[in-house]
């Protein structure tokens, strides 16, 4: 049976079509990377937001990835300093345990 109704896929209006094509500028980029940002890097976000000239993308891109550098660097847990002072621990102990024993 054959009403005369063409059906056609789903699409969004035409405006919505042409808003996405529409390139954004620097700023709307900067804040759309920013706003997906977490907490952590929230002096980061707040140095950005402050500067009296705004960052171009790729300085920005720059600065970002070296942020992530200095964040992933931080979580990482320093076993040197770790291991230095199990050692002075261990040598305290053991001086205090010969003084000890000269004591008595």
């Amino acid at each position: 049976m054959n009403l005369g109704v063409e059906f056609t896929p789903f699409s969004p209006h035409k405006q919505d079509q042409e808003f996405r094509r529409a390139p954004i500028s620097d700023s709307e980029y900067t804040n759309v990377i920013l706003d997906g940002l977490s907490d952590e890097y929230h002096p980061f976000i707040t140095s950005v937001n402050n500067r009296e000239t705004p960052l171009s993308i790729p300085d920005l891109e720059a600065l970002l990835m070296t942020e992530e550098k200095l964040l992933e660097r931080l979580k990482k847990p320093d076993t040197s300093m770790v291991q230095v002072n199990v050692t002075q621990s261990s040598n305290t102990n053991s001086n205090n345990r010969n003084k000890n024993s000269d004591n008595q």
